[in-house]
């Protein structure tokens, strides 16, 4: 069933921060910093929204789809 996601509303704020997230880390580079920055970006949006599932599990999966192309998967 589809749902409105209100402006302002809590799911909105996932979605806009996950959108961000990706965007700053959407070219993944080889380095440790890289990495790391995108561990903490990730570790503040779970503390931000209180370890919400939506949010979780939406930074964890841009985060593998990532990794996976980093590494040149398929």
């Amino acid at each position: 069933m589809r749902k409105e996601i209100q402006k302002d509303s809590k799911e909105w704020h996932i979605f806009r921060e996950i959108w961000d997230f990706y965007q700053n880390f959407a070219i993944p580079e080889d380095n440790d910093q890289y990495w790391d920055d995108m561990v903490k970006a990730m570790k503040d949006i779970e503390i931000k929204y209180g370890n919400d599932p939506l949010a979780d599990r939406m930074a964890l999966g841009v985060a593998e789809a990532l990794n996976v192309i980093a590494k040149g998967e398929k």
